[in-house]
């Protein structure tokens, strides 16, 4: 059996067909660190299927990105307030009561990122409470 010579060319796409195995998708890292979150809150006593508030961290260059952000989290049902950023950009501090599951935590992250992108913004992360309202989670 006569082997096929990989030139160039076709070694790039054979190694486009398959990601590199040092190289992770970010939003894989972002569903690893979601999971490792909520498996310290179960540890905690919390339970994640219960409906409880959480926060979403959004960050926007500029006071009036922010607020559209804001209009269309606040369309989705989420209560939302903008304030000036630890850093130049703007926050676009959002809340609304779910069960913190690894599936619902993935579908808002898509929607956050969907949101910011025109924008070049930035989605930072969540938090919530155990029963107590003690302790905060973050990515």
């Amino acid at each position: 059996m006569k082997r096929k010579k990989l030139t160039g060319v076709n070694l790039a796409r054979k190694r486009a067909q398959k990601p590199s195995a040092g190289k992770l998708d970010h939003l894989v890292v972002a569903d690893r660190a979601d999971r490792r979150v909520l498996e310290l809150i179960a540890q905690m006593g919390g339970d994640t299927r219960k409906t409880r508030e959480v926060e979403f961290f959004l960050y926007l260059s500029s006071e009036e990105e922010a607020y559209k952000v804001g209009a269309e989290l606040q369309k989705a049902g989420f209560d939302v307030q903008v304030d000036k950023g630890s850093r130049r950009d703007w926050l676009c501090f959002a809340v609304k009561k779910i069960a913190p599951t690894s599936k619902n935590l993935a579908t808002l992250r898509r929607y956050f990122m969907s949101l910011v992108a025109p924008f070049q913004g930035q989605y930072d992360g969540w938090g919530t409470g155990v029963e107590d309202g003690t302790w905060k989670g973050k990515e």
